[in-house]
């Protein structure tokens, strides 16, 4: 693996953050979906809701299918199944199933899921760079923080002339980034036993690996309930700005705001130093930084104005901006170089996440009925921080931890 090579890698993976997926779509989608496509918004909730049923079945089975057949090819795959999800959508809209819809778009994202990451680490590790590789991750996520956020103002605008081109832009997009990794992306060379194992085989073992190994596990679990937290806060930005008395088109701009606020975070993060990385400090700024998110909501009259809730929520945007880079980098630590299950267990971690994700979301959407907006904020804030701070007690290091390659049981 020549320097060559990393700066490949390095340059996709940054072209990969530009090219943020459904980025002119994202602030318009519900809106998309029950104007433009016909869906009630109890249907786009339930096409919502089934894309994340058949990615708890699909996340396993497609990893395992990424390291048994070529990860480049799942990636690819993968972005092309997910183009004609978003094509049937525009085209047909009600007129298809929604089961339909949420199986294409499901199975285009479980499909690329960890591909690029668990080729990208190996190609890192196999020169000892893998410090590195965190750094070209968060400065990843900053630039595409960065895009989302101008992505967002320009989406709002296509959509006034009319609401499926931010759908056509998304999707030229992705084809574009899908030629790049067709011509430009080489998989790296993995050392197989001489019977490889096979897709049950993997996908067994790389379950079993993340239930028993608790090193693994731990850090699954803290990008799961980080995650989750993030998802499900983000659906009361909105609401608490209202209530703050903040008008739609300031809401627009505060949005671009705070994608340009987390990509600056992770920016910065990606100059941390290994050691530094590898420590208790960066899980106990994510625990601080959601505990203060929930205190900054708790202070008397924090509605009266956005700017309570305004540093509330660049508390979680600090957090978006470190976690992503982060989570991954540890997970991969976990492995060893050349794992012949590595994408099948990223696909396992993806797994745990939509499953916290979806039962954050509920729980909290039920909160918020009971205890309005503000309260359910709180609850939700105070909670994750509780939750990783519980976890992270039991992590320990990951060079303790480290994961022989998975042979299959039937060698």
């Amino acid at each position: 693996m020549t320097c060559d090579e990393l700066t490949r890698w390095r340059h996709l993976c940054y072209l990969q953050g530009c090219l943020a997926l459904e980025a002119f779509s994202a602030p318009v989608l519900v809106l998309f979906y029950t104007s433009y496509a016909g869906f009630t918004f109890a249907e786009y909730g339930s096409v919502i809701s089934l894309i994340f049923v058949f990615l708890w079945a699909l996340e396993i089975p497609t990893g395992a299918f990424a390291d048994r057949y070529g990860r480049k090819r799942a990636l690819v795959a993968g972005n092309v199944v997910y183009l004609a999800a978003m094509f049937c959508l525009i085209q047909y809209g009600r007129g298809l199933s929604p089961w339909v819809i949420a199986f294409l778009f499901a199975c285009g994202g479980a499909l690329s899921n960890g591909a690029f990451q668990s080729m990208m680490f190996d190609a890192f590790a196999a020169r000892g760079r893998d410090a590195d590789f965190h750094t070209v991750n968060a400065r990843a996520t900053s630039l595409s923080l960065l895009c989302g956020g101008a992505a967002s103002v320009m989406g709002g605008w296509f959509a006034s002339r009319s609401l499926a081109l931010p759908m056509y832009v998304d999707m030229g997009i992705l084809l574009m980034l899908t030629l790049a990794f067709v011509v430009w992306l080489r998989e790296p060379m993995r050392e197989h036993p001489s019977r490889r194992p096979g897709i049950v085989d993997i996908a067994r073992d790389g379950a079993a690996v993340c239930i028993s190994r608790r090193p693994l596990l731990i850090v699954i679990l803290i990008a799961a309930v980080t995650f989750a937290c993030l998802r499900a806060g983000f659906n009361f930005y909105q609401p608490l700005l209202q209530a703050g008395g903040a008008d739609v088109e300031k809401i627009g701009w505060i949005f671009a705001a705070m994608y340009a606020f987390s990509a600056v975070t992770a920016y910065a993060f990606s100059h941390i130093r290994k050691s530094t990385l590898l420590s208790r400090a960066p899980l106990t700024a994510v625990i601080l930084m959601f505990a203060a998110a929930a205190f900054l909501v708790a202070v008397p009259d924090a509605l009266a104005s956005p700017g309570w809730v305004l540093l509330a929520i660049a508390c979680h945007q600090i957090v978006r901006g470190m976690y992503p880079s982060y989570t991954t980098y540890l997970i991969n630590r976990c492995l060893p170089a050349g794992a012949v299950n590595r994408t099948t267990i990223l696909s396992a971690a993806s797994l745990v996440r939509a499953v916290c994700t979806a039962l954050f979301v509920w729980v909290s959407g039920v909160a918020a009925e009971r205890m309005g907006f503000a309260g359910a904020f709180i609850a939700l804030s105070a909670c994750a921080a509780i939750l990783v701070g519980a976890i992270s007690l039991f992590r320990v290091d990951a060079d303790a931890a480290r994961i022989s390659p998975v042979s299959s049981s039937s060698d």
